[in-house]
């Protein structure tokens, strides 16, 4: 068995020509003589060792099983099987038959399946033409994985030099890396331990949980380490001091958030406003009161009564922002606001209680010191704190102002 006979047909078919020298074995030897009568018969540039005399074995099944192997070396690479300058150089290939180191243009697979072929060994080779048949076939079957197996391969490189560079965009890295495993997965299904895939699957793994640790995406990590096969305590100790970092972060983002939030004027501030303009509001309508009450009587209120008054004014104040609280003490910074506020209504109390114990009967210069001390409270918080206090300045200074002219 040897290229030069065997013929392919228009549709395909293979012929087997010249069996001058075929025998039969086994249990049909008896039928039609015996291997061990031929001698060394054979073209000498594909022979099996046990073709090359009777001390290199029997010629069995196993010997077509070689003779398709160098017919296959042929194939792939254009040269016989054994070859020499003499006719005992070629029989003394033959008798060695060591195995061949195919070109990396030789897929390793098809390699193997060829030197297992043409094992020195007939024990080593494969059992029958029918065996090195389905290992071809599987081999073809397989051939797309491969292919797919290279596919990957690039895609691994890519993406460390994608990582590498280090400006290409996440979403770029994503698409590769996805390719990238997605294709090794493929493999490893249809080959489950193919140690190209595998270590191509991991290799881009623990690229991608080492580009996930450096984004500071942690749960994208975590699930990647959770697929890669194995232990490996120095990811996962990576992974956990990223988690705790990021929390201690949040953390402080979400105390500082809250800090921002107490003191944030903008909330409540409307509400602020209008409260202290209906404050200096009706404090003005007290105190034009008064003049006019002055005006038509020729008497003033005595401090015992704007001592009651004020203090009514006090519980008023404190009743309304009670009942408006979820406005006008939103955060901190309104508390503050309102607490200062009502502080300097506690000191116009206390300036009218001292006046009142200590006889003093001056009632529009008591009046002009409470001015004094609330206008004094009022533009400290519209200067320091927030300007909307300064709203109810006007309309109080008008009211003061009234008082005086009648």
């Amino acid at each position: 068995m040897k290229p030069d006979n065997i013929m392919v047909g228009a549709f395909g078919e293979v012929y087997l020509l010249d069996w001058g020298i075929a025998v039969p074995i086994g249990a049909d030897a008896a039928a039609g003589g015996s291997p061990d009568g031929l001698g060394v018969v054979g073209t000498p540039n594909y022979m099996a060792p046990e073709q090359t005399g009777h001390d290199f074995g029997t010629v069995t099944a196993r010997t077509d099983v070689y003779l398709l192997g160098a017919t296959l070396h042929e194939c792939l690479t254009g040269e016989p099987r054994h070859a020499g300058p003499s006719l005992i150089h070629l029989l003394q290939s033959a008798r060695l038959s060591e195995p061949v180191e195919y070109g990396a243009n030789i897929p390793q697979e098809l390699a193997a399946i060829c030197n297992r072929a043409m094992a020195r060994d007939p024990e080593l080779r494969f059992a029958s033409a029918e065996h090195l048949r389905r290992a071809l076939a599987d081999y073809l079957s397989h051939r797309t994985l491969r292919e797919f197996c290279a596919c990957s391969v690039q895609q691994l490189r890519q993406l460390e030099a994608d990582l590498e560079r280090g400006d290409v965009p996440s979403v770029d890295i994503h698409r590769t890396f996805g390719a990238c495993r997605l294709g090794f997965r493929e493999v490893l299904r249809g080959l489950p331990g193919d140690k190209e895939a595998q270590q191509g699957l991991e290799r881009a793994m623990r690229l991608m949980i080492g580009f996930e640790l450096a984004s500071e995406n942690p749960q994208a990590a975590q699930l990647l380490l959770a697929e890669l096969p194995g232990e490996h305590p120095e990811l996962q100790a990576r992974v956990e001091a990223l988690f705790r970092r990021l929390g201690a972060r949040e953390e402080e983002l979400r105390r500082l958030r809250d800090v921002e939030a107490a003191h944030d004027l903008s909330v409540g501030g409307v509400p602020r406003a209008v409260f202290f303009l209906s404050l200096g509001l009706l404090i003005s309508v007290i105190l034009a009161g008064i003049g006019v009450f002055h005006q038509a009587t020729g008497m003033l209120p005595t401090v015992m009564e704007l001592l009651v008054g004020a203090a009514g004014l006090l519980c008023a104040g404190a009743g309304s922002v009670y009942l408006h609280r979820e406005k006008l003490l939103a955060n901190r910074a309104s508390k503050n606001i309102i607490l200062t506020l009502f502080a300097g209504v506690a000191g116009v109390v206390a300036n009218r209680a001292l006046h009142h114990f200590q006889g003093e009967t001056d009632v529009m210069a008591m009046l002009d010191r409470d001015h004094m001390l609330f206008a004094f409270v009022l533009v400290t918080l519209g200067i320091t704190v927030d300007r909307r206090v300064l709203v109810a300045m006007p309309i109080w200074t008008l009211g003061l102002f009234a008082t005086h002219m009648h």
